[in-house]
């Protein structure tokens, strides 16, 4: 199955090289899966990804809890038409019904796609997540605003994780994001294998 995953939604070796996973093992898709198996949310938040390694692994993840969809945020922009600086690795690979690039898993009905910006989806959404994986733009204004549209939008006991908070190339600011929150307000564990795993939870309010 783990073997049948990358060659579906990381074709380009992405779960070795951008998910510290090993041949015979799914890296961080480890954490996501173990993650959401525990906490059991039943509505999962993903935003961004090139091929669909970590939300086929989110979406697994769901259906092994029996329970819970995963909504499926990407602007399917690509480096080449739309920039480096804009797309951050992405191949525009949305195109046509994305819902069958998941359905040989059995996964079609676990997960919704949106293939807009975040802006566009955090505008009309109501719905509430227990878990949100960010993934999306990597630049510090991009990351800093799906991160405080997620805290709308996130139960109180969420975990909102970043992707690539290890990365300090010109252009990124994930790691500049994770690095300002403010640990008396968020608890913050940072998973250090490139290209780095940010988890993040609110801390509860003290009880007048």
């Amino acid at each position: 199955m783990l073997k049948q995953l990358k060659e579906s939604f990381a074709p380009d070796g992405a779960a070795e090289r951008e998910h510290n996973a090993q041949p015979e093992s799914a890296g961080f898709g480890s954490i996501h899966y173990g993650l959401i198996t525990n906490l059991r949310p039943e509505h999962v938040l993903a935003i961004g990804s090139r091929h669909g390694y970590v939300p086929s692994i989110i979406a697994l993840a769901l259906k092994a809890n029996g329970s819970g969809t995963l909504d499926f945020v990407d602007a399917n922009y690509g480096d080449t038409t739309h920039g480096v600086n804009v797309a951050f690795g992405g191949v525009e690979n949305w195109s046509g019904d994305p819902a069958e690039k998941f359905s040989r898993f059995g996964l079609r009905d676990v997960i919704h796609f949106h293939i807009q910006r975040s802006s566009d989806f955090f505008s009309a959404c109501e719905t509430k997540y227990g878990y949100i994986y960010l993934d999306g733009n990597h630049s510090y204004e991009g990351c800093r605003f799906d991160f405080e549209e997620s805290l709308k939008v996130a139960t109180a006991d969420a975990f909102i994780v970043l992707h690539d908070v290890a990365v300090t190339q010109p252009g990124f600011g994930v790691n500049r994001v994770f690095a300002e929150l403010d640990e008396s307000r968020y608890n913050k564990i940072l998973i250090p294998a490139w290209p780095g795993l940010g988890i993040v939870q609110r801390k509860a309010e003290p009880k007048a």
